[in-house]
């Protein structure tokens, strides 16, 4: 009961920051200085995710909802951007210290290199 309690808090720790983030983040080869002006024009050149929504249940039974129509790529230079409910595949290679050249895939077609990432919340949390 303790770890579904630590994992929800997580869970909803990662959404809540997520939520104070700015509404994109700067790819790595887009220069600083000419950030894009907007969600919707970073999003002409970016795979940007559209039409998605989850729910999580809160300490006090109700849910809290979250529901847009455009939404960052799930790979951002300094994080993946990964919602409850979702299942994501990165494909990366093997960095010196860490994985390097990450990028989303829509399936897991080359397991020796692809990390899953699935968040989850029980249905008697």
């Amino acid at each position: 009961m303790k770890t579904k309690k630590r994992i929800i808090a997580i869970s909803a720790s990662l959404i809540f920051s997520f939520l104070t983030l700015p509404a994109f983040a700067v790819s790595p080869d887009q220069p600083d200085n000419n950030p894009p002006k907007s969600l919707e024009e970073y999003c002409k050149t970016a795979p940007c995710r559209k039409n998605h929504s989850f729910r999580l249940k809160q300490k006090d039974g109700t849910f809290f909802n979250y529901s847009s129509e455009l939404d960052p790529p799930v790979v951002q230079p300094a994080f993946l951007l990964i919602f409850p409910g979702e299942e994501v595949f990165i494909e990366a290679s093997e960095g010196k210290d860490a994985p390097q050249d990450l990028r989303h895939v829509p399936q897991n077609i080359h397991p020796e290199r692809t990390l899953v990432f699935k968040f989850s919340q029980p249905d008697d949390a």
